[in-house]
C-alpha cells in the first residue's frame, strides 16, 4: 500500500492554482486544475475527483487503458485536450459524474474503448467519441452537442428514465453514425407490458434543433421510445440509413470492472393489467367488554358471607358468656 502523498503546483491563466494527487488506500484522489501535460496510469489507478478537475487550454491529460475513474458526482471539464483510449480486452471506466468539452478543447480529444456509466458527456467541440460504451444517468441525456463538429460513432449508447433525448444536439454539425441507440424502458410496476409500451423511459433517441449540416446516419435504434427515435426541429440534418427493432439484442460489458452483483429477492408483481380490485367486505365487530369472572366472585362472596356468619357468631357468644 502506497502511503506518499505528492502535491503537484499548476498555473491557470496568471492564478497560481493546484491539483492534489493523494494516494490513500490505494485509490489516488485527485481535485484541481491541470496546467501541464499529465498522465493518469493504470499502476496509480483507481483515480477518485474529491471535487472538480479542470484541463487547461494548453494541457493534455492521457489516461491509460484499464484505468478507473470514479467521478464521486463531480466533473471534468476539458478545455484543453483529452486522450482516453483503452482497447478491447482492457477498457477505461469512468463513472458517477460529467465530463464538459469546453469550444476551446482541441481536435486531438478522444474516447475510445471506455465504459461510462452514469455520465453525462457536454460537447461544444469537435471530439470524437469511438466504440464506447456509454450509460445515461436518471432524468439526464447522455450525450448533449452544442456545437463543433463532433463524431460520434461505433458506440452503445443507453438511455436512463425519464431522460428527454440519449443525443441531444442543439448546434453544431455533429456527425452520429452508425451508433446502437438503446432506449430505457420503464412501465412501472407491470411486468410483460405491451412491447411498445414506455410510460417513464426515454423520449427520443436523436432529438436535433439548431444543427448546421448534421449527419444522423445508419444508427440502430432499439426498444420503444416514448415520442420517436429521431425528431429534428429545425436546422439542416440529412437522416438516412437508420433501423428500428422493438426488441434489444445489444449486449454491453459490465459497468464497472469485475461487479458483484447484489443479491436481492425477485419481486411478486400484479399483472398487467391491472384487475379490479375485489371489494373486502366489512367485518361484525363486538365490541370489546372486560371478561367476567364469575365463578371466581361467587367463590370469594360466599367465602366472606362464611366468616362473616362466624364472626358474628363469636361475638354473640362472647357476650352471652360475660352476661352470666
Amino acid at each position: 500500500m502506497l502511503a506518499a502523498t505528492f502535491i503537484i503546483a499548476l498555473l491557470f491563466s496568471a492564478i497560481a492554482g493546484t491539483m492534489h494527487f493523494a494516494t490513500v488506500q490505494a485509490s489516488t484522489e485527485v481535485i484541481g486544475i491541470i496546467s501541464s501535460n499529465i498522465t493518469f496510469t493504470k499502476a496509480n489507478s483507481p483515480y477518485m475527483f474529491t471535487g472538480p478537475v479542470v484541463v487547461n487550454a494548453d494541457a493534455t491529460l492521457t489516461i491509460q487503458a484499464g484505468v478507473t475513474i470514479d467521478f464521486d458526482g463531480n466533473y471534468l471539464q476539458v478545455s484543453g485536450t483529452l486522450i482516453a483510449k483503452g482497447s478491447s480486452d482492457d477498457w477505461i471506466y469512468f463513472s458517477d459524474g460529467s465530463i464538459n468539452f469546453t469550444s476551446t478543447s482541441t481536435t486531438g480529444c478522444i474516447i475510445e474503448n471506455a465504459i461510462l456509466n452514469w455520465i453525462l458527456v457536454s460537447i461544444s467541440s469537435s471530439v470524437k467519441i469511438n466504440s464506447t460504451y456509454v450509460k445515461g444517468a436518471q432524468a439526464k441525456n447522455v450525450i448533449n452537442i452544442y456545437g463543433g463538429s463532433p463524431m460520434i460513432s461505433n458506440n452503445t449508447l443507453t438511455g436512463g428514465v425519464d431522460s428527454v433525448a440519449i443525443v441531444s444536439i442543439r448546434g453544431g454539425s455533429p456527425t452520429i453514425s452508425n451508433n446502437n441507440i438503446i432506449a430505457h424502458v420503464d412501465n412501472g410496476l407491470y411486468p410483460d407490458p405491451p412491447i411498445d409500451m414506455n410510460r417513464f423511459g426515454t423520449e427520443y433517441g436523436v432529438y436535433a434543433e439548431n444543427v448546421n449540416g448534421a449527419y444522423i446516419t445508419d444508427n440502430r435504434f432499439f426498444r420503444a421510445f416514448r415520442v420517436e427515435s429521431i425528431r429534428v426541429v429545425s436546422g439542416s440534418a440529412i437522416v438516412e440509413g437508420n433501423s428500428e427493432s422493438l426488441y434489444n439484442p445489444v449486449s454491453t460489458p459490465p459497468p464497472t470492472p469485475n461487479p458483484t452483483p447484489p443479491i436481492s429477492p425477485t419481486p411478486t408483481l400484479p399483472p398487467y393489467p391491472p384487475t379490479s380490485p375485489t371489494p373486502t367486505p366489512t367485518p361484525n365487530i363486538t365490541p370489546y367488554q372486560e371478561p367476567q369472572q364469575t365463578e371466581q366472585l361467587e367463590t370469594i362472596m360466599g367465602a366472606a358471607i362464611v366468616v362473616a356468619v362466624i364472626g358474628a357468631g363469636l361475638v354473640l357468644l362472647i357476650y352471652l358468656i360475660k352476661r352470666k
